[in-house]
């Protein structure tokens, strides 16, 4: 068979070879192919016929859950609602949901499948339709049982209370007795059905019937239609209770049969699927073993072909690889045999041999010329380099350290030396560094060669030698340079001896500002002399001192300047209003202490304010009139503050001259506190007030607290001003309760500097001690927006204040974007919505829906609410509507005297009465007198109209004249315990609110209460006051939002 392949030439041996390869490929595949399509094919048919079985059986399943809830649902609800709703909604629901479950069935059996697939859908079928027509029936006898109008119930009801006024007119109390009895055991069917309850029923009424011979006979014969009608009704109840328990037993029975034949459907449909995927995977298998089988055997014939044709090439192939070998090891004259004309191998071995021939001649010339050009390349290879080391690199250090390395790496040279400014001759070659004429050193290399640097090499190291120097001269000049222009910059922009900016970079902040600023000239009242004392280095340090202060309190954008000598520059953007309170918390900061070796020293300084645009456009022009406002300051003393602006230095002095009048008001006793009362809205009873502080100026009058309290933030007074407040506020507390006047909570005003004052709470603690009051004789208002500055150290400061028991109040609330869940954290107790939202409460519907918002959020934070501001009677009757807690504002009252308060306190009147149809009631019901005292003590001063019993009789009595929101009710009292006292105010007066308070608890009695509706809460004795407020509170808001 070789000798045939040997006449055919090798490009048609290979295409004879892969073609048969390749169909035989081809044919496995199309067979694979054929049979994975067929097995595709049938997989899906099946699986989609199982899917859908499946899927329909989960449906099933979850239609039947649903009307077993709409089942219960009915059956909870069929005493609710009417009964014809009841059933029209939940009978209709039921049925449709069991008539998909017997469509899904009928589904299932179209789809075919195995005999047991069909039993048990028609098992399903039939317990469905026996679970519909079960709860059908039990719908229809709910229906004859009715509710307390209708149906049998309201048969035997309305016989009840027939009979119940026949026994009434005969007058007797053993017969009555029996019917109550009989009454109570039905209840008790109705409500337990429990058949003892139905027994005891017709044993009352056989009782009642034998106790009918003591009466008269015609009375007798009164009573006997209803007892009889009443018995009559019962029974039929009676029975019809029993069928529906007895019907509702044999549709569970079906329920039961259903449920497991439908779990049976899907696991037969998973138990198929499963079989399937199983049989597909084993068929998938059997095409993979073909596939592969019919690779292997396509393998093997392209192997035998492939040996055939490599079998007649090899010589050819060999013959040109010993060629190749013996070129490579240098035999230049080896040459391959000639070959027939025509055959592949001919030309090839023809191309090898003149190949071979070229080969030789070459090497000769390359073995001439390896020699001459290894050093040139190799000097051009490190020419390159360096020129790249000097283009790289960053300082003179880097680029020797660079070089040094090269020669280092490039092995020609056994070492190298770069000496800088010095000059000496070594063996090898020494070559000068240069730049611009400037000797700065020499390269210095010894060759490895014996035979020294030819002159090619030695003009290439002379151009490295140049480049080097340049490079090296350029990095110093550079260097030099960048040096020269940082230190012109410092000089320029910043003063030596402070390091603050100087005028030339103020100048060019000033410019720079993109709007209005403020330019502030700082003059030093006490600089020279410290100078002269202490000496120059000591002058430096308090200018470097007073700036670093300055600069502490200027918000950001700001610039402090060094102009020269004792004047320092601000620039500062910010507008008319804020500039006089900037400088006046730089005046204070000035005059910080600066320690010094010799004892601490501080100065006063004199500030000039310019504005821009208005008292000059650029730096100059600014500066020169603070400059003069400043001279003007400190021509007036010192420590003083000076407008360019005529008007505002008016304002500056009467601000100064307030200041001073300010000290002496403390002195002399010119300080009063005037107190508005604070209300409850619901019934205009005061239950507080709040201090505000007056000053009697000698010249100007009564001064309300906003025209000097900013002074007294201002000037450092406001901390001694807020003692005497809080010390003169438990003075007059003490002498209205020696007075015997009732106690009063008066809120002080706490200012943001207050707050933050640590001793704040000592403070409190020792005025109370001092006056010998309770904590609850003080409220503190802290504003909102200074708890929100620093939230996590203000809830540090309350929970400081609030151990001393003081009552605490969120002011302002809404101006400080208070965080809601920070707020609840925080333990206050009042919360006062601010003016601003009051004041246009019946206009703006924004107002009227924040105010709304606000009183809702403090009552599920349990805090009392309180209005700031109210002057109108519609604001005061919205705000009651709103459910409001308290309210403060010149409607109810204005700021008084401390005498005039009393005298009103006294005669116990309330300068706003609420309106007695809105007033809030509560009826307290206990058989001891002395619980309820406790209680209207306690209630007293929440504004509530309050009713008291002793005995749910009397109080029955009072429900049934009076009208009552809540109702607090003893549970252990004679005659009538509270739960049956509060049952029956339930079906009297369904719209109240019944809280039980008691010491003993009958568990069952209180829980069946409970269940029933019959009380809202059940709360212990003895209780938390405050938590007992907050909750007959909450009483009121439920009966309101009812």
């Amino acid at each position: 068979m070789g000798y045939p392949l040997e006449r055919l030439s090798l490009r048609a041996r290979l295409a004879i070879g892969f073609g048969a390869v390749i169909g035989l490929m081809v044919l496995a595949d199309l067979a694979a192919m054929v049979g994975h399509e067929h097995s595709r094919a049938a997989f899906a048919r099946y699986l989609d016929r199982e899917d859908r079985i499946s899927d329909i059986s989960v449906n099933s399943q979850a239609a039947m859950e649903k009307a077993r809830r709409y089942e219960k649902e009915f059956l909870l609800k069929v005493r609710l609602l009417p009964y014809d709703e009841a059933r029209s909604r939940y009978a209709t629901l039921v049925t449709d949901q069991v008539e998909t479950v017997r469509a899904n069935m009928a589904a299932i059996r179209v789809l075919g499948g195995s005999p047991d697939l069909a039993r048990i859908t028609r098992e399903v079928d039939g317990a469905a339709a026996q679970y519909v027509q079960g709860f059908l029936e039990t719908v229809e006898l709910y229906g004859r049982l009715g509710r307390a109008g209708t149906g049998l119930q309201g048969r035997f009801t309305a016989s009840a209370r027939e009979l119940e006024l026949a026994l009434a007119a005969s007058g007797s109390h053993r017969l009555m007795a029996d019917l109550l009895t009989m009454r109570r055991e039905e209840k008790n069917f109705l409500l337990r059905g429990l058949q003892r309850h139905a027994i005891a029923t017709f044993d009352a009424g056989a009782r009642l019937q034998s106790g009918l011979a003591a009466l008269p006979a015609d009375r007798a014969e009164a009573v006997r239609p209803h007892l009889a009608e009443y018995i009559a009704a019962f029974r039929e109840y009676r029975a019809v209770a029993a069928r529906i328990d007895a019907t509702a037993g044999d549709y569970l029975q079906a329920v039961n049969r259903m449920e497991p034949r439908l779990n049976e459907l899907r696991t037969m449909s998973d138990d198929a699927l499963a079989d399937t995927r199983a049989a597909v995977g084993a068929a998938q298998q059997n095409m993979t073993l073909a596939v592969f089988g019919g690779g292997i055997a396509t393998l093997l014939l392209g192997a035998l072909i492939a040996r055939l044709i490599t079998r007649s090439v090899r010589r050819s192939i060999d013959a040109s690889v010993d060629l190749a070998g013996e070129l490579a090891a240098g035999n230049w004259a080896a040459r391959l045999p000639a070959l027939p004309a025509g055959h592949e191998f001919g030309a090839l071995s023809g191309a090898m041999n003149a190949m071979a021939h070229e080969l030789q001649q070459a090497r000769l010339r390359d073995h001439a010329r390896t020699a001459e050009l290894e050093n040139l390349n190799r000097m051009l290879r490190l020419l390159s380099r360096c020129n790249e080391i000097v283009g790289r690199a960053g300082s003179e250090e880097e680029l020797l350290a660079a070089l040094a390395r090269l020669f280092a790496d490039d092995g020609a040279w056994l070492d190298a030396h770069l000496t800088l400014g010095e000059y000496g001759g070594d063996s090898g070659v020494a070559l000068p560094l240069r730049y611009r004429g400037e000797y700065l050193g020499e390269l210095r290399l010894r060759a490895c060669d014996p035979a020294g640097v030819e002159t090619q090499e030695a003009a290439l190291l002379h151009e490295l030698a140049d480049d080097l120097g340049f490079g090296i001269g350029s990095m110093r000049e550079a260097a030099r340079r960048q040096a020269a222009e940082l230190a012109l910059e410092q000089q320029a922009n910043f003063d030596r001896d402070t390091g603050l900016p100087s005028r030339a970079l103020f100048d060019v902040r000033v410019q720079q500002a993109a709007r209005p600023v403020a330019v502030l000239v700082v003059g030093l009242d006490r600089l020279r002399q410290l100078v002269d004392s202490e000496g120059l280095d000591a002058g430096n340090l308090l200018l470097r001192h007073v700036g670093a202060a300055l600069t502490a309190e200027l918000p950001a954008g700001a610039t402090v300047a060094r102009l020269h000598g004792n004047e320092l520059a601000i620039v500062v953007p910010i507008g008319d209003g804020d500039v006089l309170a900037l400088a006046g918390r730089l005046l204070p900061a000035v005059q910080k202490p600066l320690a010094l070796p010799r004892g601490e020293v501080s100065t006063t300084a004199s500030i000039g304010i310019a504005l821009s645009p208005k008292d000059g456009l650029d730096a100059a022009d600014l500066l020169r009139a603070a400059g003069a406002a400043m001279g003007s300051a400190a021509a007036q003393g010192g420590n003083r503050l000076g407008f360019y602006a005529p008007e505002m230095n008016e304002r500056i002095s009467d601000l100064f001259a307030l200041e001073a009048d300010l000290r002496q008001a403390l002195a002399n006793g010119e300080l009063c506190v005037h107190y508005q009362p604070r209300a409850i809205l619901a019934s205009g009873a005061i239950v507080g007030a709040e201090a505000l502080v007056r000053w009697q100026h000698p010249v100007r009058g009564l001064l309300a607290p906003g025209e000097f309290i900013p002074v007294a933030e201002m000037c450092g007074l406001i901390a001694p001003l807020g003692t005497w407040v809080m010390r003169e506020v438990c003075r007059q507390q003490r002498a209205w309760r020696d007075a015997g006047l009732p106690s009063l909570a008066v809120a002080v005003n706490v200012s943001p500097s207050q707050f933050r004052d640590q001793d704040l709470a000592a403070l409190v603690r020792q005025s109370l001690d001092e006056f010998g009051l309770p904590a609850s004789c003080i409220e503190l208002e802290i504003v909102e927006s200074a708890v929100m500055r620093d939230i996590e150290h203000a809830a540090q400061r309350l929970q400081a204040l609030k151990a001393t028991g003081v009552t605490l109040s969120l002011d302002d609330f809404g101006t400080g974007h208070s965080s809601l869940s920070r707020l609840r954290e925080l333990p206050f107790d009042h919360l006062k919505i601010d003016q601003s939202f009051v004041r246009n409460l019946t206009t703006d519907p924004a107002d009227a829906a924040i105010c709304q918002s606000i009183i809702a959020l403090a009552h599920n934070l349990r805090l009392t609410v309180i209005a700031e501001g109210v002057e109108t009677e519609g604001q005061a009757n919205y705000l009651r509507l709103s459910h409001c807690d308290q309210m403060q504002g010149f409607h109810f009252a204005r700021p008084m005297p401390a005498d005039e308060l009393g005298r009103l306190l006294q005669r116990g009147a309330a300068p706003l009465p609420a309106r007695e149809d809105e007033r809030r009631t509560v009826l307290l019901v206990d058989d001891e007198p002395n619980i309820v005292a406790s209680l209207q003590r306690l209630l007293r001063r929440e504004g509530y109209r309050i009713l008291t019993a002793n005995s749910g009789a009397e109080a029955l009595n009072i429900l049934a004249t009076r009208k009552v929101q809540v109702i607090v009710s003893d549970q252990r009292m004679p005659a009538m315990t509270g739960s049956e006292f509060l049952s029956r105010v339930r079906d009297l007066y369904p719209d109240t609110v019944r809280i039980m308070l008691s010491g003993y608890s009958d568990l069952a009695t209180v829980t069946e209460s409970v269940n029933k509706g019959a009380i809202y809460k059940f709360l212990h004795k003895p209780w938390d006051d405050q938590a007992l407020r907050a909750d007959i509170r909450d009483a009121f808001l439920y009966h309101e939002g009812a």
